[in-house]
């Protein structure tokens, strides 16, 4: 589990900051992926991406915390839940969206490349699940699903902030969800 926290004072107020993590620690070290992943091809030799918004030309913001971990354990077949358990510390209105994976370019921050995912699995639908079972919910974050297998996905949440109506940033969460065979 990597925690990234900085506080950054901006010159100016703009309504389309941008904050990117591009795999980079600096000095040659990386943020790579576990070649154990299996709904994409070769992450092993990928590093992870994210990225956060601000308009902060309301008010100052701050980006959710997580309350949960974000390696979750699941058994093959019963029913299962995750939620994100984000919290807002500016009150603002939280909505969530499933979104794909990318890998970071260590020649270019700004640079990066969308993940190929295995054949009927996309960043909306990371897991692999009998048919119809698998729901995440917008509002809440709220993910329910049924894995048909054991496998290790990729899960890239994104959170939008809303306050006022107004989108005041984003931020994304990347997890590895582990579903083992036996419990």
């Amino acid at each position: 589990r990597f925690i990234y926290l900085d506080t950054v004072e901006l010159p100016v107020a703009a309504s389309n900051w941008r904050f990117i993590f591009s795999g980079s620690f600096g000095g040659g070290g990386g943020a790579g992926r576990t070649q154990a992943i299996t709904n994409v091809y070769n992450p092993g030799s990928t590093l992870t991406y994210l990225e956060a918004t601000l308009n902060n030309t309301t008010d100052q913001n701050s980006s959710p915390d997580y309350t949960t971990i974000p390696t979750p354990f699941y058994c093959k077949l019963p029913d299962q839940q995750y939620n994100q358990g984000a919290v807002d510390g500016n009150g603002d209105s939280l909505a969530y969206q499933l979104v794909t994976g990318k890998a970071g370019n260590q020649g270019s921050p700004l640079l990066s490349d969308i993940l190929p995912y295995n054949a009927d699995l996309s960043g909306a639908l990371p897991l692999e699940t009998d048919s119809g079972a698998f729901y995440f919910n917008e509002f809440n974050g709220q993910l329910t699903f049924t894995p048909n297998h054991a496998q290790n996905s990729l899960v890239v949440c994104q959170v939008n902030e809303y306050r006022n109506g107004v989108l005041v940033g984003t931020s994304q969460r990347e997890m590895t969800f582990i579903v083992s065979p036996d419990c």
